[in-house]
């Protein structure tokens, strides 16, 4: 499996978009016991994210983004 090119500016602003978007639909919904978006948190969701844009080089959108993150990473936290 080759590893794709993450570095750029549109991966850095769909990282971070990904990111706020993610953080504003956690907070808004309630949806996780503890999470207050500290530094440490934030980070983790941040790498969780690269690593969704790395194993899914297609997805262009936070809201595609996001729902890979929900089917990857946030059903092994309920």
């Amino acid at each position: 499996m080759e590893i794709p090119n993450l570095k750029g500016t549109e991966t850095t602003r769909l990282v971070l978009q990904t990111l706020l978007d993610l953080h504003d639909s956690i907070v808004d919904a309630d949806a996780w016991q503890g999470y207050e978006g500290t530094p440490d948190q934030v980070e983790k969701l941040m790498w969780e994210i690269y690593g969704v844009l790395a194993k899914n080089p297609h997805i262009n959108t936070s809201e595609e983004a996001i729902e890979e993150w929900m089917e990857d990473y946030a059903t092994t936290r309920v």
